[in-house]
């Protein structure tokens, strides 16, 4: 069997999209070859930690939750399910995973948000988590959950930050934001998600991928 590797991160770059009042992306060119005897390239990354496809700790919205380097490698690597809820109107309440099997851990939803994760403008009005979604989703024992956009919580409709609360306050949830799924189909695939190792931080980038095993 041949496996297929999909990277579902959002490339970084400047002007890229970003939550509002955040530090942008921004690369600078810090030396580069054959410039002020220079013998190497050498860039300086700025960001916020929450930049593009990043990880969610519970610290994010709980002053004494767990930071980004306790989170469980092995939550972030294994099986996860990618539903399709492009049909879905409005956000994300726990009507919108009927279609969702028993048994999954891991969650990764398909939106009508598309490739806006893509864009250089940032929308308030993307499709996110109710605070009834994410209660649903810790009901069920599902302790990754990632959507595709830069929040797993709705904003225009103020769920923002008690969806996050209602899902990060299991132990060692994890949110992750910022995925690339809009040519994703939706079933079963190997996550492979790795954010950087921060200590004490609330959040970090990550590249995220999905393993599948094809025919050959």
């Amino acid at each position: 069997m041949a496996k297929q590797l999909i990277d579902i991160s959002v490339p970084l770059r400047d002007g890229m999209a970003h939550w509002p009042g955040d530090v942008p992306f921004t690369r600078i060119q810090r030396t580069r070859i054959g410039e002020d005897h220079a013998v190497s390239n050498d860039s300086l990354l700025v960001m916020s930690a929450h930049c593009g496809t990043h990880v969610d700790a519970p610290r994010h919205f709980f002053p004494e939750g767990s930071t980004v380097e306790a989170m469980e490698l092995s939550l972030l690597v294994g099986p996860a399910y990618v539903a399709d809820c492009t049909a879905w109107q409005g956000h994300l309440t726990e009507d919108a995973f009927a279609g969702v099997p028993s048994g999954v851990e891991r969650l990764l939803v398909k939106t009508g948000n598309g490739k806006a994760t893509l864009s250089s403008a940032f929308s308030e009005h993307f499709i996110g988590l109710t605070e009834s979604g994410a209660l649903w989703l810790k009901r069920r024992g599902i302790r990754l959950f990632g959507l595709d956009y830069f929040s797993i919580g709705a904003l225009d409709d103020g769920s923002i930050a008690r969806a996050h609360r209602a899902f990060l306050s299991q132990v060692g949830a994890v949110a992750l934001e910022g995925l690339c799924l809009s040519e994703v189909e939706a079933g079963w695939y190997e996550l492979i998600c790795l954010p950087l190792k921060l200590s004490g931080c609330d959040g970090a980038p990550c590249r995220a991928i999905l393993v599948r095993e094809e025919a050959e």
